[in-house]
């Protein structure tokens, strides 16, 4: 039976009352304490009233009550709310219960906890608040600090999201650096509030009494997007929220007050009749603001902007309107992870192995174990890396549980190129591959979509992957929800397009912060560099110690 430290409002005096009922608690502290024979209620340190045996339960042993009057007001703290009948001395449980029921069912029951910075619970963080203060916390401790937060909030009978929010807030608030999440190379991928805050607000819906929780309302998704007396309309997201700014710097920059919209349509036209990419990429730098305006104020297909940008449609000028929408170089920042893919691909190829295999994993890792096999057979016959990189974002689509055919299909070689327009009858970019295999050396790479090749041919797929990737922000295309983690990797992982606000996609399915499956392989992605460099350094050490006593073998004979 736990104990329990019991003291008078303003008063040194403390007693040590050992019961399992508030009730009893109550009775007996009047007894030890020489109280009058009032009413009294129990509160926490926190000015809460403490009101229920479940919630007594579980308090921690000698948890320091404060026994008041009943008609004595909460001081200084008009956040908190007393939802339960008074303790009354000298009352029978039998009767205790009768008066809570006709209480409750005439007064609606109201959270406990108040949504003031005083009122945070600091003191259920005790044991963590040095690593908390010294900014490095691991999962386990994340963990860990959630679940007293939802403990917290469930003894108070506070269930709301703008609890969460609120404890979120506060938390984060003062301990900035102990949640941020960065990548390997140390960029910042989230300050973590928005995860934090979402991590909270599963836990605290899932303890929740199912008698609290609401069946959520299924939105018709199918039809919401279509207008049907639009015949006009052939591809359902341009009817609704096509523009997608998230992620951009420079998505729709402010005509220099030196140009005019006539001057820069005269440049688009002379871009027409140019030749030499020198003086496509001037031009197209020259006229970017035209073309953002008129990609931004499309109506109807992409075909009208493809018509007016021609040249947009060849990789070279297509990256350099990239690299000023996203405000980096996104063929540098491409060229430098191929180390980082060859660890996508060590990764998930480790994985296969490594993962017990179960009932619900088997076709998963079935598929990861034979694009793995594949690939080093392709390697091994053409002496190249390549077939691994390519392998490491087919592996990454099956890792991610998507859906391949909305990112990428294969088509035969003989495929004409009005057969890879009819492929293309899709409303977002896909990426069609023209060859043998995916990992034929002589394979074509078209990037499509609505009927039309967006990007012209590449004989180089790995490159087709990039393009596909920005053409989502070149063109305001939402990412296709069954292919938004594995575009969301490469957003995050590969061009470090970090921002907190959102996701992207259509407004009604954007949710903040990262997903969580993204976040998980990002961060075990860096863990499995770690351990294998580590591993690498060990091995190195092995061999010149080796290298060293052969030296002294040799020396002594």
């Amino acid at each position: 039976m736990p104990a329990f430290t019991i003291k008078e409002r303003g008063k040194e005096t403390k007693v040590l009352v050992c019961k399992s009922t508030i009730h009893d608690i109550v009775k007996s502290a009047v007894e030890k304490l020489h109280l009058l024979a009032e009413e009294y209620k129990l509160l926490l340190d926190n000015g809460a009233v403490l009101d229920e045996d479940d919630v007594l339960a579980e308090l921690p042993p000698l948890t320091q009550l404060v026994i008041v009057p009943v008609h004595e007001e909460l001081e200084s703290n008009e956040n908190i709310l007393q939802v339960t009948p008074d303790i009354i001395v000298g009352q029978t449980p039998s009767s205790r219960n009768s008066t809570f029921n006709s209480t409750s069912s005439s007064t609606p029951r109201r959270p406990l906890l108040s949504l003031n910075a005083r009122s945070f619970p600091w003191r259920v963080l005790e044991d963590v608040t040095e690593k908390l203060a010294s900014g490095r916390i691991d999962s386990f401790i994340k963990k860990d600090i959630i679940h007293s937060l939802a403990l917290y909030m469930s003894n108070r009978n506070d269930f709301s999201r703008g609890t969460c929010a609120s404890l979120t807030k506060e938390l984060i608030d003062k301990y900035s650096d102990a949640f941020q999440i960065r990548d390997a190379d140390g960029d910042l991928l989230s300050d973590g509030r928005a995860s934090f805050f979402n991590s909270l607000y599963e836990r605290v819906n899932f303890i929740k009494p199912n008698g609290k929780k609401e069946k959520r309302k299924r939105r018709d998704l199918d039809i919401e997007n279509e207008d049907p007396d639009s015949p006009s309309v052939k591809w359902p997201h341009i009817s609704n929220d096509v523009l997608d700014s998230y992620g951009c710097v420079a998505w729709q920059p402010i005509l220099p007050s030196t140009d005019s919209e006539g001057n820069l349509e005269a440049i688009r036209i002379q871009l027409m009749d140019v030749n030499t990419e020198r003086e496509v990429l001037d031009l197209i730098e020259k006229s970017y603001w035209l073309q953002r305006h008129h990609i931004n104020r499309r109506v109807g297909s992409i075909h009208s902007v493809l018509d007016n940008w021609p040249a947009l449609k060849t990789p070279t000028p297509f990256q350099a309107h990239s690299s000023k929408l996203l405000g980096k170089d996104v063929r540098t920042m491409w060229a430098n992870s191929s180390n980082r893919f060859l660890i996508l691909f060590n990764f998930l190829s480790d994985y296969s192995i490594v993962t017990k295999q179960t009932s619900a994993n088997k076709d998963l890792l079935t598929n990861l174990k034979k694009v793995r096999d594949e690939a080093e057979e392709a390697a091994q016959s053409m002496e190249s890396r390549k077939p691994l990189v390519i392998a490491a974002f087919l592996m990454l689509i099956i890792y991610m549980k998507e859906d391949s055919n909305s990112i990428l299909q294969l088509v035969d070689p003989g495929t004409n190129l009005d057969g890879v327009k009819s492929i293309a009858e899709v409303d977002r970019p896909l990426l069609i591959v023209r060859g043998r295999s995916l990992f034929d050396p002589d394979c074509e790479s078209y990037v499509a979509c609505e009927g039309e090749v967006l990007i012209s041919t590449t004989k180089d797929i790995l490159e087709g992957i990039k393009l596909h990737f920005l053409s989502f922000y070149n063109f305001n295309f939402h990412y296709p929800e069954k292919g938004k983690r594995y575009l969301e990797f490469i957003q995050r992982s590969i061009f470090k397009i970090n921002p907190e606000e959102a996701r992207r996609g259509a407004k009604d399915k954007r949710r903040m912060g990262l997903d969580p499956m993204v976040k998980k392989l990002i961060t075990n992605l860096d863990k499995f560099y770690e351990r294998t460099r580590n591993i690498h350094v060990v091995n190195r050490f092995a061999n010149h110690l080796n290298k060293l006593r052969l030296l002294a073998l040799q020396f002594l004979i």
